[in-house]
């Protein structure tokens, strides 16, 4: 449910940024998990 919480919000927030740093983001998400 976090992880689904996350990437809604960040998929919005992604848009705004540039794609290559939301994917970096996703990167460092799933290396903390």
């Amino acid at each position: 449910m976090i992880i689904g919480f996350c990437l809604n919000d960040g998929f919005i927030i992604g848009q705004m940024i540039n794609k290559e740093k939301w994917l970096v983001f996703i990167l460092l998400i799933v290396k903390n998990y």
